[in-house]
């Protein structure tokens, strides 16, 4: 009995060497880190998905001319959501959900494009944003074991090209919300008109002769409304740049919280909606109806989350650098990569004009040379830029910003 009291004695003193190599011992990804950490860690994973996560459904919730109150609604449907993810795939349920690592899920910007279509067609609207949204989600858990062996299907270049192309189609959006509204707000009825007709009805006398006039909005395009948009960009840009760790990944939402400070101290925001909001409500599925289920919809969204998951990072991974390091010349690892898709853009103009000629009936005018040449020149000048802006940029931010600033002038 003395013997085993001694020998637990002797356990639970061991010297502090012992239990540093204890700890040593474990892995970083099993480490169980103090509550302060683990509680500064995960706020700051919040506030880093935060951004993404409110823009998307403000961007959809605008396409959808949703009232204030069923933004809100959206918005803390898609908080909600991505926390009962996060701790899905933090938690794990079972042996086949959840990769049990602390990452927190947010919202991709890869979806805002299709959802905007969705918006537009009278046919789907949100219930059928809903229905595409569900109707990917189970066909991507099913197809997820099998992705990896489809990731050589999605190179950077093809991956790359899309998040351009997403980048660009939300530049539309972006410009629109600092003009002040969509094109069709530039003009508005002559306020003039309106009053004359108002006095005609109260005396009974004819109407003037319409449509009403259209004059220029003053509120579009507006010199103060474009100031505020320079400003929140010109912040992003510089916490992006000269921002460290944890501030630079937060670039967009610092961006947000300094424009809404600024635009507030010029009297343009206004908090009464804020303030007779509730404080705390329950998210309720169904808010907007039952969800509908498009064919076409669920396909296009399917497609939207299987490039989500075959996202490379080939600069940020090192890839880049081995193969500079080879004694390829630079020159000869710039054509290897451009001539391959060279050819691929070629296939897919030549399907396109053979599906638009023979499957749609468009009539083909003028040469056929000169439409290859034509594409053969701007398909090579567009991966030349994606390939130079890449090979500057340090990670993909900094890249989707300088394809910004290349593109802005064109639209």
């Amino acid at each position: 009995m003395t013997i085993r009291t001694s020998a637990a004695h002797a356990a639970s003193v061991a010297p502090p060497a012992a239990q540093q190599e204890k700890q040593d011992s474990i892995s970083p990804v099993d480490e169980r880190l103090p509550a302060g950490k683990l509680a500064a860690l995960g706020l700051q994973h919040v506030l880093v998905m935060y951004a993404g996560a409110i823009a998307v459904p403000l961007i959809v919730g605008r396409a959808l001319k949703l009232q204030p109150e069923q933004v809100a609604a959206l918005i803390s449907a898609d908080l909600f959501c991505c926390g009962l993810v996060t701790l899905i795939q933090s938690l794990g349920i079972g042996k086949l959900f959840g990769i049990r690592l602390p990452v927190m899920m947010g919202v991709t910007f890869a979806s805002v494009s299709p959802m905007l279509a969705m918006a537009n067609d009278p046919t789907l609207g949100v219930n059928g944003i809903f229905g595409a949204v569900i109707g990917a989600g189970i066909i991507s858990i099913l197809i997820a074991p099998f992705v990896s062996r489809v990731l050589a299907l999605f190179p950077p270049v093809v991956t790359g090209s899309i998040i351009a192309v997403i980048g660009i189609s939300l530049m539309r959006v972006g410009v629109n919300w600092a003009m002040g509204g969509t094109p069709n707000m530039a003009t508005i009825p002559d306020p003039n008109f309106a009053r004359l007709v108002e006095a005609a009805k109260a005396a009974g006398t004819a109407l003037p002769p319409g449509p009403p006039p259209m004059i220029p909005n003053p509120q579009y395009a507006a010199l103060d409304n474009l100031g505020i948009a320079l400003f929140v960009l010109v912040v992003i840009l510089f916490v992006a740049k000269y921002g460290k760790g944890f501030l630079a990944n937060i670039a967009v939402l610092t961006g947000i919280v300094f424009g809404t400070a600024f635009a507030w101290a010029l009297g343009k925001v206004d908090f009464a909606k804020v303030g007779t909001a509730k404080a705390f409500a329950v998210v309720t599925p169904f808010q907007f109806g039952m969800p509908t289920f498009d064919v076409v919809a669920i396909l296009t969204m399917t497609l939207v989350m299987m490039t989500g998951l075959a996202m490379t990072r080939e600069r940020e991974r090192g890839t880049m650098e081995n193969l500079l390091s080879t004694p390829v010349l630079p020159i000869e690892v710039m054509s290897g990569k451009i001539v391959p898709y060279i050819a691929i853009g070629l296939i897919q103009a030549t399907i396109i004009l053979l599906a638009a000629r023979w499957a749609f009936g468009v009539p083909f005018f003028g040469s056929i040379v000169a439409i290859y040449v034509s594409a053969l020149l701007f398909i090579a000048a567009n991966l030349t830029v994606g390939i130079t802006l890449s090979s500057l940029a340090r990670n993909q931010l900094q890249a989707m910003q300088m394809t910004m600033f290349y593109f802005l002038p064109n639209i």
